[in-house]
């Protein structure tokens, strides 16, 4: 009796070890993942705002450029620059007030598509504004 009752205490002992073992592993394993997140975040975060000095600095070198042209076309530059100037104001603002929240990852990945795709489209107008000013 002795001896089943200590092999059926092995046995529990056994599988609730293996067990703790097991859940430690997806513990880890989790907070792992929210690092790798976090990490993303900052990574995200440190190159957007590269990437915004890097607009205002063309923005900048537009306004140099058309400062040379005719009255009529530097107006209708000049109109083209502030609205993109005021979009990266917009997304400057818009990183410098978002919240990462680890417990929300679809919010994450939600804002950084979206801000993704307004960074691509404000280089695009960027980038097409510089077209126009080719002599």
């Amino acid at each position: 009796m002795k001896i089943i009752f200590l092999a059926i205490i092995g046995i529990m002992a056994g599988t609730a070890f293996t067990g703790s073992a097991a859940s430690l592993e997806i513990f880890q394993g989790g907070i792992e993942a929210k690092q790798d997140s976090m990490t993303d975040y900052q990574k995200f975060k440190k190159e957007t705002e590269e990437k915004i000095r890097d607009n205002e600095k063309a923005i900048a070198n537009h306004r140099a450029m058309i400062a040379k042209d005719t009255r009529e076309v530097r107006d209708k530059h000049e109109k083209k620059l502030s609205k993109l100037e005021e979009k990266n104001k917009e997304l400057k603002k818009k990183l410098a007030d978002y919240k990462y929240d680890q417990k929300d990852e679809s919010k994450w990945t939600s804002f950084k598509r979206e801000f993704n795709h307004d960074m691509d489209e404000l280089g695009k107008s960027l980038k097409d504004i510089g077209k126009d000013n080719v002599k």
